[in-house]
């Protein structure tokens, strides 16, 4: 045994620091290795056993360009207000003003945005500047496109659907007007859809979610806005 007088001293300012301690670290359940507490997964390469699924999600990109195939311009933007998922449409353009000089009439053109909101809809139409909508400033300063998706005739056919429904999509996959499908990020697609009073654009939102757990295999959620949410299961919304 190595004497007394021979081992390395704290140094004094060290002296007061008491006992160690295990604090910031864990003992893995499997094989016994110690790792830090902030740790995903057991650092023994021979075990591997993973603690949890820690994965941060990346935010939201705030508006995103649709491709239309035309001079429409349509944005998803996000709806800050109520959470990453949340989208919603707005559609730009532009509109010729006459102004009054002592020169004559000068006309010039404003950029104007419409916001499918509800309550920005709803303010609109009482008046209020529409181009105050945090949702049409988010487009008018958009500098991102989203990423179009191509449909294969075979994924089509495998789809479990009617003829009618087949056939109806891939009409809308054909059409000029842009692509059937646009990823708008990670987990939030932009899909053509028939125009109505409910989607007066052609366009809606669908999201895709996976929720992963130690114990349990993944969990896929869909979510779409042509459906009203599975009780449940919250669902973003666009409008």
């Amino acid at each position: 045994m190595e004497p007394a007088s021979v081992r390395t001293k704290a140094p004094s300012f060290l002296s007061d620091l008491g006992k160690a301690t295990l604090r910031g670290i864990r003992k893995c359940p499997r094989c016994g290795t110690y790792n830090g507490t902030r740790g995903l997964s057991c650092k023994n390469k021979n075990c591997g056993n993973v603690f949890r699924y820690g994965a941060r999600k990346q935010p939201s990109v705030d508006a995103v360009k649709i491709i239309t195939g035309s001079d429409l311009q349509v944005y998803s933007v996000r709806q800050r207000d109520r959470g990453p998922d949340y989208r919603c449409f707005v559609e730009l353009g532009v509109s010729e003003t006459a102004i009054q000089t002592v020169d004559g009439t000068i006309v010039t053109q404003l950029s104007s945005g419409r916001c499918y909101v509800p309550s920005c809809l709803k303010a609109a139409a009482q008046g209020v500047v529409e181009n105050q909508c945090q949702h049409v400033k988010l487009a008018l300063n958009c500098q991102t496109e989203a990423t179009p998706l191509a449909l294969k005739s075979s994924v089509l056919n495998s789809v479990q659907a009617s003829p009618e429904t087949k056939q109806t999509l891939w009409q809308l996959a054909t059409e000029p007007t842009g692509p059937l499908v646009q990823r708008i990020t990670k987990n939030i697609l932009v899909v053509k859809c028939k125009a109505s009073q409910k989607h007066s654009l052609g366009y809606l939102h669908a999201s895709f979610a996976q929720k992963m757990s130690p114990k349990t295999l993944a969990d896929h959620r869909f979510s779409c806005y042509c459906q009203a949410p599975q009780p449940g299961q919250g669902g973003p919304t666009e409008e």
